[in-house]
């Protein structure tokens, strides 16, 4: 397995801090991101859930606080400028194994102001993707 650039990748999520509205793949409303804890996290808050992206090092991860009640933790998993791809390597509190959970999340940045979230899940033993569209909300 290549060693990837998590400083790099993170560098290039940095990049959405703001608010977006959502689209697409069940979600409608706001989404917003915040760069935190000395420039090493970036939080995406969106109602009902979060996502925490995490800098370790020189290693990217994320933690997904699904609405579900689990939490898919991943790692980079593919790196360019215009697409970041993250896959879970654990998950805490699965209800049971063939409960929904989100085991993929790919960025695909189309413009600086227009991003796609594909949310890949199984459920079970089923495998789902759901697409939500971001546009940056400009004041």
């Amino acid at each position: 397995r290549q060693q990837l650039d998590g400083r790099a990748g993170f560098d290039r999520l940095k990049r959405l801090a703001g608010s977006w509205s959502m689209s697409g793949g069940g979600s409608r409303g706001v989404t917003t991101y915040r760069v935190t804890d000395g420039g090493k996290t970036l939080i995406q808050d969106e109602a009902g859930q979060l996502t925490i992206f995490k800098l370790d090092g020189d290693k990217l991860t994320l933690t997904h606080y699904c609405a579900r009640g689990n939490q898919p933790r991943m790692r980079l998993e593919t790196l360019s400028d215009s697409k970041i791809t993250f896959t879970m390597y654990d998950i805490t509190n699965l209800s049971h194994p063939q409960a929904y959970h989100t085991t993929d999340l790919e960025l695909v940045f189309l413009t600086d102001d227009r991003v796609d979230l594909i949310y890949r899940a199984t459920s079970a033993g089923r495998p789902s993707t759901q697409v939500v569209q971001l546009t940056r909300k400009r004041s």
